[in-house]
Order: C-alpha cells, then sequence, then structure tokens
C-alpha cells in the first residue's frame, strides 16, 4: 500500500522511509547538490541585505523538493554565520502544541549562546515564554528558521514575539 495508512496502523512504509531520507539529505555534500548555488546565493542575498527591518522569506513547496537541504546550506554558508548574531533551527511538527514549540525554542535560543534556560521555564504559561523569547531577541540580529511548518498558526504564534529593533533579522 503506497500512501495510504492501513487500518489501525499510525504509520506506512513510505511514511517512514520518507522521515529518514529528509534527515539524510541534511548530510549531503553541497557539491553533491545539483542547482542548488543560485537558490543559494539568492537567498543569502535578500538575509544580509542592508535593510534594517524584519525579514520574512518563505520556501513553500511539496515534501522531497529540497527546501529543508537548501536552507540548511543558506544558514551554514559563513557570509550568514557572521552577519547573524543568533542563530536558530526550529523544527515545528505537524502537530505542534504551543508551550512545547516556544519552549524548544527557548532552549534552542539559550543553549546557542551557552546560557542557562531561565529559571521555571517548564512550568510557565505561553505568555511568559513569549516574554523570555521577545527580551531574548531584543537588540540582536537573528536569523531563525522554522523547519516543516504544516499549519499558519505556527506562523501566527510567532510573529508576534518576534521584535522589530531595526537590526536587520
Amino acid at each position: 500500500m503506497h500512501g495510504k495508512k492501513e487500518q489501525g496502523s499510525s504509520s506506512t512504509h513510505s511514511d517512514i522511509a520518507w522521515y529518514h531520507c529528509r534527515g539524510d539529505a541534511l548530510l549531503l555534500q553541497e557539491a553533491d547538490l545539483v542547482g542548488i548555488d543560485k537558490p543559494k546565493s539568492h537567498l543569502i542575498q535578500l538575509l544580509v541585505d542592508e535593510d534594517p527591518r524584519l525579514k520574512v522569506l518563505s520556501i513553500p513547496g511539496m515534501g522531497g523538493l529540497g527546501k529543508t537541504t537548501l536552507t540548511k546550506k543558506v544558514c551554514n554558508d559563513a557570509i550568514v554565520k557572521r552577519h547573524f548574531q543568533n542563530h536558530a533551527w526550529i523544527t515545528v511538527f505537524e502537530s505542534f502544541k504551543v508551550k512545547e514549540l516556544l519552549k524548544d525554542m527557548i532552549r534552542v535560543l539559550f543553549e546557542k549562546v551557552r546560557q542557562p534556560l531561565p529559571r521555571g521555564v517548564d512550568s510557565m504559561d505561553a505568555n511568559n515564554l513569549k516574554g523570555i523569547i521577545n527580551a531574548f531577541l531584543q537588540q540582536k540580529r537573528y536569523v531563525l528558521v522554522l523547519d516543516d511548518v504544516w499549519d499558519i498558526r505556527a506562523w501566527e504564534v510567532l510573529r508576534i514575539i518576534l521584535p522589530e529593533c531595526n537590526c536587520g533579522s
């Protein structure tokens, strides 16, 4: 059965294969990728231009097109790494829970700069978690990747906590 779920089964072999291949794609060497140079250069140019306003770039498309691989190569580029003070890669699962997404974001942000997590993060409500993220990102030039977003609600939750501090984030 290709692409259909069997009754009583939570996944199929194609679902499992897709999940494992997705992670493998991130390990590809750039020399092994065909046609990535032009879109990679274009995205880097958009990210590091001198416009100080907060920018949002979206890379839409069906699964398997290479969106995650392209984004990973852009974020790992030396120009991008030097340009932004903070970098975070957040995977947004199809069945995300708001508080868990916010906690994951806090963990990633604080671990990247080797700061201890704020006390009580695990027991905070969503508004306090949003406040921590907003305060952390104030007056910093940051790049955040929200990977594998299936639902616009994830973006709606996060967009209001991203500060517009004219730093070119």
